[in-house]
């Protein structure tokens, strides 16, 4: 049987600094993970696409549960409507690639270029499950592909700042430490941004979609 699907609760802790010093506020950061069989329980935390409500993000979350047996986890990406809906996916692929150039000049204060509440919450779980010594494991559909880009860039930035990623153990490099799938992804095209290296990634298309057409990054 699969698990029911949890929605985080939303809590305000301080204590994280990120790469400018200052304390990163942690919005969505606990869940029930129970425990099975004496090891780490599987959490999957998913993405929402775009044009997409509460109530069928939950279905979605159940479905995976289901599915897979996992603790399911939304980190939800309201919809404000297609038209502003794409301008966010577009604004989301632009940072990326701004934020990447500006880290190359040392330029280290990123996160006021945009914000995206969604982005910005899944760096917050990235950040303090690999700190845990947690695996993260991300599912994305279409435009959640693009806030997935987002909030791993800038959340490894942090980790690789601290020392903590790559994960090692025992010597050697953990290379599923932080794993991705994505389903229509519509994360910018390599090299203009796209998925940071580092992370497993699993990329899911149809040829005849959207996002894969004209802004995936599923060509790399």
């Amino acid at each position: 049987r699969g698990r029911r699907s949890r929605r985080p609760e939303r809590r305000q802790r301080r204590g994280n600094a990120g790469l400018d010093g200052t304390e990163i506020e942690q919005e969505c950061v606990w869940c029930d993970e129970g425990n099975t069989g004496g090891g780490e329980t599987r959490v999957i935390f998913f993405v929402n696409g775009i044009r997409v409500d509460s109530d069928s993000h939950c279905d979605n979350l159940q479905t995976i549960a289901n599915k897979t047996g996992a603790v399911t986890i939304g980190v939800f990406n309201e919809s404000e409507g297609t038209v502003k809906d794409v301008w966010q996916t577009a604004w989301d692929r632009f940072t990326v690639t701004v934020e990447n150039a500006l880290a190359d000049f040392g330029v280290k204060k990123l996160t006021e270029i945009h914000e995206n509440k969604a982005a910005t919450t899944l760096m917050n779980l990235i950040i303090q499950r690999v700190r845990a010594g947690k695996r993260v494991e991300i599912w994305a559909h279409s435009q959640g592909g693009a806030v997935t880009s987002l909030a791993l860039h800038r959340a490894l930035r942090v980790l690789t700042e601290e020392g903590l990623f790559p994960v090692y153990e025992d010597g050697e490099e953990i290379h599923d430490a932080i794993t991705v799938r994505t389903f229509g992804s519509a994360s910018p095209r390599w090299p203009f941004g796209a998925f940071p290296d580092g992370p497993t990634y699993e990329h899911f298309i149809h040829l005849r979609d959207a996002p894969e057409f004209y802004a995936s990054s599923e060509d790399e």
